[in-house]
């Protein structure tokens, strides 16, 4: 719209294709332009956001199987350093960690290192 304004006196004198509702039409365009532009970048936003939770999550089904044979493998050694649990660790850009309690627990079926696991009856 600035570069209208700019150059309104040379389209004024253009008598064959100026018209006088040109420079409303002109911001109207603008206006809505902008709008989808925010609009579609919004919905990417939520989409990119609603994929990183679907990895993540993935991520995490996955990790905590590892885990637990990690665990159990290298339960004689330092276990718990090698396979932290991943909600204990920092969380990226700022997001809301669980509380203390609940990233400290152990998940069901881990020992401490150290500890041989339990017998099954």
């Amino acid at each position: 719209m600035g570069l209208y304004r700019e150059h309104q006196a040379t389209l004024e004198a253009d008598k064959m294709h100026y018209r006088e509702g040109d420079a409303a039409e002109a911001e109207g365009i603008a206006a809505e332009a902008v709008q989808l532009a925010e609009s579609r970048r919004g919905e990417a936003q939520t989409r990119a956001g609603e994929q990183v939770a679907r990895a993540f999550a993935l991520l995490l089904e996955i990790y905590d199987e590892v885990r637990a044979a990690g665990l159990y493998l290298f339960r004689r050694e330092a276990a718990a350093e090698l396979f932290p649990q991943l909600t204990a660790l920092s969380s990226p850009r700022g997001r809301p960690r669980k509380s203390a309690a609940a990233s400290t627990a152990e998940p069901r079926g881990e020992t401490s290192p150290g500890e041989p696991p339990p017998q099954r009856t």
